[in-house]
């Protein structure tokens, strides 16, 4: 479990992210931090990975970055490799530290083998985004914080990567961003709610759904984003 406890941050140009920001995740579930965009989704990250720090307030624990894996949106690669050749970096880069889940070994089996002989410029926006965060996966970690990781996507390849981090998660402290409800429908996860610089709700996507009398997850954030804190 981690837990962020009355955490303020603001940018030097007087941008004020968090006033008094708290919440807790939990152990053997997804947690997904979701808010509309612009919140500061990535600026909690910077400071959970130690890039950046509190200016008041604790994050327990501070991990050390060798048992960190942070992916961010965007994933600088060479068009020209394959997918063996990002599969080989990420092994080589950190000798000793591969997981052999059998979980993995699924999708491995099922979605990754087809692109080990393809060039990276040539997979769909999908097949990039598996790719890379299955290869962050095989690495042995106590953290994982996934920026964003189906933005962009269409729904069959957001379900994989979201099978992929609840399937994760049973091993390790996993969370990732987002801002689309209806991708929290089929995965058991815990959802921390930012809104107006502060933590509104945490909880399952059942009960935020059932506060707010909804069947339709737009309604709901937008009611969320509305309404405020949940007490």
């Amino acid at each position: 479990m981690l837990k962020v406890d009355h955490v303020s941050f603001t940018y030097a140009a007087k941008k004020v992210v968090y006033k008094d920001l708290s919440f807790s995740t939990v152990d053997g579930r997804p947690n997904c931090i979701i808010g509309k965009n612009g919140v500061g989704k990535s600026t909690i990250f910077d400071m959970i990975a130690g890039l950046i720090k509190p200016q008041s307030g604790t994050i327990v624990p501070m991990l050390p970055a060798a048992e960190i894996v942070y992916q961010m949106q965007s994933v600088p690669m060479l068009m020209s490799v394959t997918g063996q050749n990002i599969l080989s970096m990420f092994r080589d880069l950190n000798p000793g530290t591969q997981r052999t889940d059998a979980f993995l070994a699924t999708i491995y089996q099922e979605n990754i083998i087809p692109l080990l002989d393809e060039k990276f410029r040539d997979m769909s926006g999908g097949e990039k985004r598996l790719l890379i965060i299955y290869a962050m996966c095989t690495l042995k970690r106590s953290l994982y914080l996934f920026d964003e990781p189906t933005s962009g996507l269409d729904p069959a390849s957001a379900r994989k990567i979201l099978k992929l981090l609840r399937d994760l998660s049973v091993h390790s402290q996993v969370i990732f961003t987002g801002h689309n409800l209806f991708e929290l429908q089929d995965i058991s996860c815990h959802v921390i709610f930012i809104a107006n610089q502060q933590c509104i709700f945490q909880g399952n996507y059942e009960e935020l759904m059932a506060h707010y009398s909804e069947d339709d997850p737009v309604q709901a954030f937008i009611d969320a984003l509305n309404q405020g804190r949940i007490d």
